[in-house]
């Protein structure tokens, strides 16, 4: 399954865009309170973007209380 598709010219960097889709996920309930986050392996990949982007997006969403 390909996940979305992250833009690399756009205003939002790929860090930003990641935590979106995961907010996204979070908001639309794809991801149940309680649930497991995807690897950052498969994340990344899923994605098309380096394992350290998603490993950054994952310690904002903590920083901000989002996961």
């Amino acid at each position: 399954m390909d996940g979305p598709t992250l833009s690399r010219t756009g205003g939002q960097t790929l860090v930003e865009q990641v935590m979106e889709v995961l907010g996204t996920r979070i908001a639309g309930r794809k991801a149940a309170p309680g649930s497991r986050l995807p690897s950052i392996r498969h994340l990344a990949d899923q994605l098309g973007v380096s394992r350290s982007t998603v490993v950054e997006a994952y310690d904002r969403l903590v920083a901000e209380g989002v996961v």
